[in-house]
């Protein structure tokens, strides 16, 4: 082994032996407040995204124009970690780290991100081109981050801001042959591997391509989530309990159906998608969410224990995403107040113990940035910015941002490692232009 791998590999040994011990156990102490107010500049955050794009490169196994990454997995068992190549997907693989480096190449106009996306992409293209679907399905689910359809949003995404049609045709050329069997064998119903994502890609992808077969398996899947509902209209998820955040949960489901009867073109008269299917749902993920003058949303019962929880995948911050995103205050004012008040338990409750999308404050940072600006409220912008650069200031002090397991170079991915966190910087600093992959836009 050569100098610069012994290095690296000392470190992988090192990170993988501090992440060992923090298994199952909160990673970090809660970061206090800044001491002062402070704001997120575009060019801070443009140079912080390029680092770590960067250091991605750094961190790349490449050849043949095509590259992979290592870093920290949690094996499916979901009690034990090693160290491996990264997945596919785009939640922690490589379609999530090629959009952030594709959002790289387009904001600071960086060849050498656009190269490396592209080496990424490429790869992963060759991978499924190899596994063929039915095989990939088996591998990673059908989900819209960590599933089948995961990888189509990806390609579209990425081929989107690199301006990359083939890519583009590619993810609906994926999304569009969804046979019947892989949807009828999903058992995750959520965004993140299951149906629930799946619709959010296809309708995505549908509404750009306007090819029908993609809203025609839009419907398929959504006519099977349906299907699996419990007596009580909810879902079971995570081992059987009905939840009510966004990766997980009622949340989300709630903001699929809404747009699918849209979509759909019945307006509540066809079977398939009636308005009272929405209602009866929209109130179904809030049955077990409690509001009030407390603002504690988000009480979710698990056996006999019952949590209160404020992040993207289980908790408010989730929460507030789906009422905003959703942008129904007006046609039903108990949605606006629990987007309220889903959002001041949010800030309420900054930082969290990591800075990750999926789990951590940037997650939370990027749905009070989204609830900014679709509601035009600058003070949601700017409590963004200030916790983003005083979040982005102590990963320069301490030299790394806080990951749920080892060190930000065994993290690579996006809504688990530092790629995730580049893309949040930009967008928080008013590059709209980017998707809000937070709601798979």
């Amino acid at each position: 082994m050569q100098g610069g791998d012994a290095k690296r590999w000392t470190a992988v040994e090192g990170s993988v032996i501090r992440a060992a011990l923090a298994f199952g156990k909160l990673p970090h102490d809660k970061l206090p407040p800044a001491t002062e107010q402070l704001t997120l500049a575009p060019e801070e955050a443009r140079d912080e995204a390029l680092r770590l794009a960067r250091l991605l490169g750094e961190l790349a196994i490449t050849g043949d124009h095509q590259a992979a990454w290592t870093g920290i997995v949690l094996k499916d068992s979901g009690d034990a970690i090693d160290v491996g190549d990264i997945r596919y997907d785009f939640y922690s693989g490589a379609a999530g780290i090629a959009v952030f480096l594709a959002a790289v190449a387009k904001v600071c106009g960086d060849d050498e991100s656009r190269e490396l996306a592209l080496a990424a992409m490429r790869r992963l293209a060759n991978r499924y081109r190899l596994i063929g679907m039915e095989p990939f399905y088996d591998q990673i689910g059908i989900g819209g981050y960590t599933g089948l359809t995961s990888i189509a949003y990806g390609f579209d995404v990425a081929g989107e801001l690199l301006d990359e049609h083939a890519y583009r045709a590619l993810a609906v050329a994926i999304a569009a042959q969804l046979p019947d069997s892989t949807i009828e064998k999903d058992t995750g119903h959520d965004v993140l591997g299951g149906l629930a994502g799946a619709i959010c890609v296809l309708l995505r992808l549908q509404r750009i391509s306007g090819d029908p077969r993609l809203l025609e398996r839009a419907i398929a899947c959504g006519e099977a989530l349906m299907s699996k509902q419990d007596e009580k209209g909810l879902w079971s998820f995570m081992g059987g309990a009905p939840l009510t955040g966004f990766s997980h949960g009622g949340s989300r489901l709630r903001l699929r159906i809404w747009p699918a009867w849209h979509v759909d073109g019945a307006q509540g008269t066809s079977p398939r998608w009636p308005r009272s299917a929405w209602i009866t749902n929209a109130a179904s993920s809030t049955r077990i969410m409690r509001t009030g003058p407390t603002s504690a949303p988000c009480l979710e019962k698990r056996s006999t224990r019952f949590r209160l929880l404020h992040n993207g995948a289980h908790g408010s911050a989730g929460i507030g995403l789906s009422r905003v995103t959703l942008g129904l205050g007006q046609q039903f004012p108990g949605v606006a107040l629990e987007r309220d008040i889903a959002l001041d338990t949010t800030i309420r409750n900054m930082p969290g113990h990591v800075d990750d999308l999926c789990c951590g404050s940037f997650g939370r940072l990027m749905v009070l940035d989204s609830a900014g600006a679709r509601l035009h409220k600058p003070e949601l912008t700017s409590t963004a910015r200030h916790w983003a650069k005083h979040l982005m200031n102590h990963a320069h002090e301490t030299g790394s941002y806080r990951m749920n397991l080892g060190s930000q170079e065994m993290n690579p991915g996006l809504m688990k490692g530092i790629s995730g966190i580049g893309y949040a910087l930009l967008r928080i600093a008013g590059h709209h232009e980017l998707p809000d992959i937070t709601a798979l836009t």
